[in-house]
């Protein structure tokens, strides 16, 4: 079991009787992952059990004894309860699994003294998680991308090098949030936004609050303003209402006058099989709504609605006109 999922896993129960309605439908998304799941009840069952409670408790208070004769400028909380343990408990599983054995000194002094939580998630082809990050941001990746994420008291940062993310940053006004998204950087203090990276272009929608975004130029983008950025330059600008999540948090694609282009690379993230079509369809606009669960009958709609045809191929699938 991955230690930064059970990590996120003691986040969630400490903060569990506080959580608002939002958060627990948030908490809901989260545990439909089985592994989730399961991270989420052995932490339950670890933070009930009073015997490792105790015998955490004494571990660290040896670790810090260890470690304030090489550092002593590292400063320790005590816990008193096992909800409190939550943050104590992961982070002893991220040792477990990551660095050395909880024997080992050097290792443990290191990260005290950095305090940096660094996590990547990835998702599979045909695969959404959602995830809570250490300062109690959220993020939604759809299916077929990759996110990095470094934090410390000081900085939080991001890196999305592929796909789509949803953002719902935790306000600290003193560490903004800086993604690193190839041809622009996005800077936020505490709001929620969509970044979708492909590999032509980095499309940003806001959903609340401010984002900075600084590419070729700088621009400020507010509630429900969304920008493209191609090379470096931002090659479209939207001012208009949006949903209260991205459709397709929900499974859905909406487009409205489209680019083939950019709708076969949102439906390619759910397909094993490369969908290609002829040079000439490059132009054609793409108009409707399409179950991203269903990829292959999305694109027979697509097929059906602007006269091109589907072939089937050994490792793609083909768009052409029909004849």
């Amino acid at each position: 079991m991955k230690p930064e999922i059970l990590e996120q896993a003691a986040d969630w129960i400490d903060q569990e009787t506080e959580l608002t309605a939002k958060q627990k439908a948030e908490l809901g998304i989260w545990l439909q992952n089985p592994e989730h799941e399961a991270a989420y009840k052995k932490m339950q069952r670890v933070m009930n059990s009073s015997g490792l409670v105790e015998a955490i408790t004494l571990s660290q208070q040896e670790k810090v004894n260890q470690v304030t004769k090489i550092k002593p400028v590292v400063k320790v909380n005590y816990f008193q309860t096992p909800l409190a343990l939550a943050a104590s408990i992961a982070c002893i599983f991220t040792f477990v699994y990551m660095l050395y054995p909880l024997t080992n000194t050097q290792p443990q002094v290191e990260v005290a003294a950095q305090n940096i939580y660094q996590t990547e998630l990835n998702t599979e082809i045909a695969e959404r998680s959602s995830s809570m990050l250490k300062d109690g941001s959220k993020v939604h990746l759809n299916a077929n991308s990759m996110l990095s994420v470094s934090q410390t008291k000081e900085q939080r940062l991001a890196s999305l090098d592929k796909g789509q993310v949803f953002f719902d940053v935790a306000p600290d006004r003193n560490r903004p949030f800086i993604i690193n998204a190839g041809d622009s950087t996005i800077t936020v203090l505490g709001t929620s936004f969509d970044v979708d990276r492909t590999a032509n272009y980095t499309s940003i929608s806001v959903y609340e609050g401010v984002v900075k975004v600084k590419a070729e130029e700088e621009i400020t983008l507010t509630k429900g303003q969304s920008i493209k950025i191609s090379s470096g330059r931002i090659v479209d600008f939207k001012n208009q209402l949006q949903d209260m999540l991205p459709l397709w948090r929900s499974g859905w694609l909406e487009v409205d006058d489209g680019s083939i282009v950019d709708v076969v690379s949102q439906l390619q993230s759910y397909l094993d099989k490369e969908v290609v079509f002829d040079a000439q369809l490059t132009d054609l606009r793409i108009n409707g709504r399409f179950a991203l669960d269903r990829p292959e009958e999305s694109l027979m709609l697509i097929s059906n609605a602007n006269q091109l045809e589907l072939h089937y191929e050994a490792q793609r699938i083909v768009l052409r006109p029909k004849k």
